[in-house]
């Protein structure tokens, strides 16, 4: 997978959650994180940033971001203001999710080291070897 099949696909997961379209950012179905509506979501790609508020935090935002790449607006600082503004507003910054897409070379890792999946019951003679788990009597 080249780097930028890696992004576009990145790119089309972050757009159809933010609500906005991948080239705003420079498929699949949308996952849902809450019932509830969100009050404000951002992503960036490095250097533009998107942002997906209630319409009342519209306005301090665009003169929040003004004049910042789209990486600087994560920073602490910033994230220090943009917390205030939503106090206003009864919320609070909460958990921050850090997601990056992986180097292509990573993706294409060749090795000579043979690999055992452990998954649908394969780890039981494992299991049972370390005396995790007992043979049924």
């Amino acid at each position: 997978m080249t780097r930028r099949e890696i992004e576009g696909k990145f790119k089309a997961q972050l757009a159809l959650e933010l609500g906005c379209g991948p080239a705003d950012l420079s498929g699949a179905e949308r996952r849902m994180f809450s019932q509830k509506p969100f009050f404000l979501q951002m992503a960036t790609f490095g250097d533009g940033t998107v942002i997906s508020a209630d319409k009342r935090l519209h306005p301090w935002l665009r003169e929040w971001a003004k004049d910042k790449r789209g990486f600087w607006l994560f920073e602490q600082h910033n994230f220090l203001a943009l917390d205030g503004e939503l106090r206003k507003y009864g919320y609070k910054m909460a958990q921050t999710h850090h997601m990056f897409a992986p180097k292509p070379d990573i993706l294409e890792l060749q090795t000579d080291q043979r690999v055992r999946w452990l998954e649908g019951g394969g780890n039981r003679p494992l299991l049972r070897a370390r005396g995790i788990l007992q043979r049924p009597v």
